[in-house]
């Protein structure tokens, strides 16, 4: 996905080097998931909306995050 752009306009390439450079700085990153809602579009591709936390310790419910 070439044309990528988020909420605060970051490419795909932005997003790239903000992900490595914490990625080099963080030894230990936990992800906590929720996907909102999923569409298929057909047997091969599909629209997905997942919410992703990313945190130093583990996050054990959405609770946490409040």
């Amino acid at each position: 996905m070439d044309n990528y752009r988020d909420q605060q306009n970051f490419d795909k390439k932005k997003v790239r080097q903000m992900a490595r450079g914490y990625f080099f700085t963080h030894k230990n990153i936990h992800l906590f998931t929720q996907i909102e809602n999923i569409h298929f579009l057909n047997d091969k591709s599909a629209f997905v909306t997942v919410h992703v936390a990313m945190a130093g310790t583990v996050i054990t419910d959405i609770n946490a995050l409040t």
